[in-house]
């Protein structure tokens, strides 16, 4: 019974299955141009993470920087969506910073993630180095952790 749940089959699949990546591209249609254009360049990367690597090792953390990619694409939707309809011209300023930190965060995940994913090649040689490697993805995912506390 249990292999047959819900939670079980998404767990199982492929990790971008686990967030439904209609509703994440719907919600991204919402945001700011520029962090649309990052987290979508950062879904590619994971893409092509998930298919090279996923089934060699354990790569939990990467479920969670969906999850946070997320969490941070609808406080970005929200934001942007306030900056344009509200606020007087000190407050936009503000919901701009916002923005901008959003998109900053995204630029350095990606870069964050392209060295990931070198490593995991690499690893492919020397697999002792799994742990390392899962310490960094924790360390993405607090950073982007941090920024969605922060909205």
């Amino acid at each position: 019974m249990q292999i047959n749940s819900k939670d079980f089959i998404v767990e199982s699949k492929n990790i971008l299955q686990r967030v439904n990546l209609n509703e994440l591209k719907r919600i991204l249609k919402m945001c700011d141009p520029l962090f649309k254009e990052k987290a979508e360049n950062i879904l590619k990367l994971l893409a092509k993470i998930t298919s090279e690597f996923k089934e060699k090792h354990s790569l939990e953390e990467l479920d969670y920087l969906i999850d946070n990619l997320f969490l941070l694409s609808q406080n970005n939707r929200d934001m942007y969506q306030r900056f344009k309809e509200f606020g007087t011209k000190e407050q936009k300023a503000i919901m701009q910073e916002k923005i901008k930190s959003h998109i900053k965060s995204l630029e350095d995940t990606y870069e964050m993630l392209q060295a990931f994913s070198g490593n995991l090649a690499l690893l492919d040689a020397n697999f002792n180095e799994v742990k390392s490697v899962s310490t960094k993805l924790k360390y993405i995912n607090e950073t982007m952790q941090e920024l969605i506390k922060e909205i």
